[in-house]
């Protein structure tokens, strides 16, 4: 299958045919690797006892890893990365622990999705008399599972809004001036991001004034009269997930008050999905034409 190209919007039934699909080849492989000779019977064919108590263990266990990556989700968003101040720049080290933070929690969903759909698949497999692996089956599963829903969903989405509120209320921003303003990321549009661990260099609030548009992040700030922006344009950007599900990135070009231009790309922050992205992004560049237009 071609593989979508950034801007283009693949099937909403792609991701599970493909969890269907890798069901089909983890059934088959352990359908083939359970041994069956007389002289060695299959592991399936142990009593019911041990049977059901390894289908009890596998869904305790699950349970168990399930209720801890919950609990690591809540405490990482909840503290922003187990960030404590809030004084001085925060967000390029809190990108490093993004990272470690997705590979943990994706890690612990893995175990816990493996060994719930073990426990069911185990006790499936007895009540049809399958002789198959059930581990097999269900860590193949898991690992397609976890990974689609690491492309479908931005598990840790609430942190972006709660960092780039918190930060700018240490750097004294009133905080009905935080209630107004919209969390946006922003980025060099002339770095394609394939290097980087996040794309956005920057985590702020943007606000679209009257006469102007103010951004004030983390480390950067800017404000742009309304004679000054330029073009408000589109583009998609290959290193980015939201841009195989139709994204295009907002690039602002806007004339500078030294006399040159910048110009500067804007990433929507705190969205779920990326068809979520699609439609906040579309949302900000209707509305910065909109303003532009006035």
């Amino acid at each position: 299958m071609a593989q979508p190209q950034p801007g283009g919007r693949p099937h909403r039934l792609v991701p599970y045919l493909v969890l269907a699909g890798a069901g089909v080849v983890g059934f088959a492989v352990a359908y083939l690797v359970t041994p069956r000779s007389p002289e060695a019977p299959p592991p399936v064919a142990a009593d019911g006892l041990t049977r059901l108590g390894g289908i009890v263990v596998s869904l305790v266990l699950g349970a168990v890893l399930a209720a801890l990556a919950a609990a690591f989700a809540l405490a990482f968003v909840s503290t922003c990365a187990f960030t404590s101040s809030y004084a001085q720049p925060v967000f390029k080290r809190i990108k490093a622990r993004l990272f470690v933070g997705q590979i943990v929690l994706s890690s612990l969903l893995l175990f816990a999705i493996g060994l719930l759909l073990n426990a069911a698949l185990g006790l499936l497999f007895w009540v049809l008399g399958i002789e198959a692996s059930s581990w097999i089956v269900a860590m193949v599963l898991s690992m397609v599972a976890v990974n689609v829903a690491l492309v479908q969903l931005h598990l840790l989405a609430p942190l972006e809004p709660k960092l780039a509120a918190r930060r700018l209320a240490a750097m004294g921003v009133p905080a009905a001036e935080i209630a107004r303003g919209q969390c946006i990321g922003i980025s060099d549009p002339a770095d394609s991001g394939w290097k980087k661990s996040a794309l956005e260099d920057d985590i702020g609030l943007l606000w679209v004034e009257p006469e102007r548009l103010l951004y004030k992040g983390d480390q950067d700030a800017f404000e742009v009269a309304r004679g000054r922006l330029l073009e408000v344009e589109r583009t998609a950007v290959a290193s980015s997930v939201s841009s195989y599900s139709g994204n295009r990135h907002i690039v602002l070009r806007f004339a500078t008050d030294a006399g040159g231009e910048r110009r500067v790309r804007l990433h929507a922050e705190g969205c779920w999905t990326p068809g979520r992205v699609v439609q906040a992004t579309d949302q900000l560049a209707d509305r910065l034409n909109a303003w532009r237009m006035q």
